[in-house]
């Protein structure tokens, strides 16, 4: 079963407290899906975290680029942060920001 493909629905917007989107089987007449606007933000994150790109016009490569690069840079950063850390280098200065910095040793 593909669910990435394409149903024919109606889609209803409400003007309720939370502008949610209802999406209605243009065949049955079943409501299919309720989504709140925080769906429609969080949506293209989940998007990105599953790849479900098969079939779906929701992002251009250029996004799809930029989220990949983007997160591949916060990776990196995030681990040479953990890796200072770890190593007292930053934690020193964190801590007593007159200290001398470390030693290549660590003494």
């Amino acid at each position: 079963m593909d669910l990435n493909r394409p149903i024919a629905t109606y889609k209803c917007r409400f003007q309720d407290p939370w502008n949610s989107d209802v999406y209605v089987s243009q065949h049955t007449g079943q409501v299919l899906q309720r989504r709140p606007l925080f769906w429609r933000i969080f949506e293209p994150f989940l998007t990105v975290h599953t790849f479900a790109f098969t079939g779906r016009k929701t992002h251009s490569p250029s996004d799809q680029r930029a989220l990949v690069i983007g997160g591949c840079f916060a990776v990196i950063m995030l681990s040479f942060l953990g890796w200072q850390l770890r190593t007292n280098r930053l934690h020193d200065r964190i801590v007593d920001p007159k200290a001398p910095p470390a030693t290549a040793h660590g003494h």
